[in-house]
């Protein structure tokens, strides 16, 4: 009964302040709240430079497979021209350079 008669009161008393307060408490509250837009626009920022560093790193890993697919097949080729092996120079090198940065990711 005494807890009843309590939630009775607090409900009594909540609705008359909501009635009845000033509206400058209101504006006072809304006042103090910090802005959440600049956050999220940040949170985004980061998100997408993650999408932007994420397809960097698959295109350059598909292209290092391509590279190695092609230095495979100029390895193959049982007479090689002089434009043959300086492809197979060039390819390996490009390769490289890709296996490096991969690894330093």
């Amino acid at each position: 009964m005494i807890t009843v008669g309590t939630l009775f009161l607090l409900l009594v008393c909540g609705t008359a302040m909501t009635f009845f307060g000033s509206e400058e408490e209101e504006e006072n509250i809304l006042s103090d709240i910090t802005p959440v837009n600049p956050m999220f626009q940040g949170l985004q920022r980061i998100q997408d430079a993650k999408a932007y560093q994420t397809a960097w790193l698959d295109r350059m890993a598909l292209d290092g497979q391509r590279l190695k697919r092609q230095l495979d097949s100029l390895i193959r080729i049982p007479d090689k021209s002089h434009d043959d092996s300086l492809q197979i120079l060039i390819k390996h090198r490009q390769l490289e350079i890709i296996v490096d940065n991969l690894d330093n990711r």
